[in-house]
């Protein structure tokens, strides 16, 4: 093994620890493994700009700018109406109402897009007709994921495979390919999520927030003695006297009363501080010196009468721009005008102080606020309110068909040959911008560059694979073996382990990632038992978007994962 290969390996390995460990962002990981390819010699500067002239990252950029501008017209509120008025008489005609459509525009849009818009809906629709949304939002996930197989523009994965097809010459793969074994796969999932599936789902409603199904928390006030320490004090975190665990909501003083931000109030004599706290906590408080503590003997639910507050649950929307921030550097209550009262991530609830905790995709966030912070955070489109039917913005209905006249017209146009479409996605979104579907600044907005920087790099680590010869030293080690079952049983039992590797891979990874790095074992595959590349190529992309038994392999798993209130072993079970 030569050097370019030694070092190719130790990349590899390391890029897998660390985007399975996810202690720095996905895309970071990934650029950090290209730059050190380069900076060994392994990747060329060829090879970089070439990795960087791939036509799936812009594909991928240009549909997001097209997805955006039919939520921006209101295109897809059109089929949130129609599930509002037609809710359906129970849980299986509700189900019947749901994925199909979910599954027919994730396989032309982002799918993480449309779970992220239907997911308030469906809660909704679950509550008032008495169903847990948990039996529906874990299915919403797998189809919106089985539609996204049934078209090249259908996820990412798709059109990073067909891409890389398309640059080692190997042929064109036609968007609606992909619906050859993806259509089947989509009615297979339908059929189970209305049948088995149903019965291994959690039947108990688990979506109330972590600090309503756990601790409670309960309200008390503390009057502020003539002879306090805490005069002249301020109750921001680094200089606070109040135990972690205690919410302060607001401050009484005189007739009014202070809200926001109390961060900058010194308090004064005969300052009145309401507090939220669990049972626990309530007991320091009392402990505290300079003060008179007051228990209210009565729970959040107080302030709904007393003060018109409400008590929401949001969820951290897809690449927000608040990811990686903590919540003090956030300053909610300044920004929003709400007090956070819980933080979960990943099913369990951040205990002690979580202002020093960065948030992260699919956080789930309980906030005690008024329906003025409710619309600071639809204008802002940071967090997603759960069971929120108010639309974000005041759609561009007008411009509603031309929107959809240009998705139209790319998914023709890539299916009889016209352009390439990566070309044809980019004139489609540079029309949807210079007509008014989109502002400039929203299209912008809409792109992901993380997913895009974690393409660029995953690609380099793949051409790195093929040049040094390790992917052709894998196939020879794991998969060439399997070639020796016979022309009957051979292909397939190689088609097999690529969508099991690939599957696998993405559990731990995520999906482009194993896309980018098994795709090259399967052309080595390929050339070396004498098979087809594409169908190879194509069971790579079908297999990254096999996420269904955990949670966190998949962006849709890990919006429903908090929303729905799940826990880890519901997708073992259903997934």
């Amino acid at each position: 093994m030569g050097f370019d290969a030694v070092c190719t390996l130790l990349v590899l390995v390391a890029t897998v620890v660390l985007l399975a460990i996810e202690r720095l962002p996905a895309e970071v990981v990934a650029m950090l493994g290209f730059a050190a390819l380069l900076a060994t010699g392994v990747l060329s500067p060829a090879d970089a700009y070439a990795t960087f002239a791939n036509p799936a990252a812009l594909a991928v950029g240009a549909m997001f700018v097209v997805a955006a501008a039919l939520e921006r017209t209101g295109a897809l509120e059109v089929i949130v109406r129609l599930l509002r008025r037609h809710p359906g008489r129970g849980e299986r005609h509700l189900l019947l109402l749901v994925l199909p459509p979910v599954a027919l525009l994730s396989a032309f849009l982002n799918n993480t897009a449309i779970v992220v818009l239907f997911t308030p809906v469906v809660i909704r629709l679950a509550r008032e007709h008495g169903i847990s949304p948990a039996r529906v939002l874990m299915p919403l996930s797998f189809l919106a994921i089985l539609g996204g197989t049934c078209t090249e523009i259908g996820t990412s994965t798709n059109l990073l495979v067909a891409s890389v097809v398309s640059d080692h010459g190997l042929g064109r793969i036609g968007i609606f390919e992909f619906a050859r074994a993806g259509l089947p796969l989509t009615v297979l999932g339908l059929l189970y999520s209305l049948t088995v599936g149903r019965r291994l789902l959690p039947d108990e409603p688990r979506l109330a927030p972590s600090w309503e199904r756990k601790e409670p928390e309960y309200l008390s006030r503390l009057t502020v003695l003539d002879d306090s320490p805490w005069i002249g004090q301020r109750l921001s975190p680094e200089v606070s006297p109040l135990p972690a665990g205690a919410s302060v909501l607001e401050i009484e003083r005189d007739d009014s009363r202070l809200v926001d931000p109390l961060e900058t109030v010194f308090l004064r004599p005969g300052d009145r501080i309401i507090i939220a706290a669990p049972a626990g906590v309530q007991e320091e408080l009392r402990r505290l010196p300079g003060i008179r503590f007051e228990d209210r003997g009565e729970g959040l639910d107080a302030l709904h009468r007393h003060r018109e507050a409400i008590i929401f649950n949001a969820i951290v929307a897809p690449g927000s721009e608040i990811e990686g921030k903590t919540l003090g550097e956030l300053g909610m209550r300044q920004r929003y005008g709400a007090v956070v009262l819980s933080l979960e991530r990943h099913g369990r609830r951040i205990e002690g102080s979580i202002r020093d905790t960065p948030l992260a995709f699919g956080d789930a966030v309980s906030l005690l606020g008024t329906p003025e912070s409710q619309d600071r955070i639809r204008l802002e489109r940071q967090l997603v309110l759960l069971g929120d039917r108010t639309p974000y913005r005041r759609p561009r209905r007008e411009r509603m068909p031309l929107a959809i006249a240009v998705l139209l017209a790319i998914v023709t146009g890539a299916a009889l040959g016209w352009l390439p479409l990566p070309l044809l996605a980019l004139m489609g979104a540079v029309v949807l911008v210079a007509t008014g579907c989109l502002e400039p600044k929203e299209a912008y907005d809409s792109v992901r560059l993380s997913v895009l920087l974690l393409i660029f790099g995953m690609l380099g680590l793949g051409r790195a694979l093929e040049t040094t010869g390790l992917a052709e030293a894998a196939v020879h080690a794991a998969i060439a073996p399997l070639g020796g079952l016979g022309p009957q049983f051979g292909p397939i039992a190689v088609v097999s382990a690529i969508v099991l590797v690939t599957a696998i891979m993405t559990e731990l990874v995520t999906n482009v990632a194993a896309a980018a790095l098994v795709t090259p074992l399967a052309f080595a595959a390929a050339g070396d038992l004498g098979l087809a590349p594409i169908p190879l190529a194509m069971a790579v992309a079908y297999g990254a978007s096999a996420c269904f038994a955990t949670p966190i392999g998949y962006q849709t798993n890990a919006f429903v994962y908090a929303a729905g209130g799940y826990r880890f072993r519901d997708f073992v079970r259903a997934g």
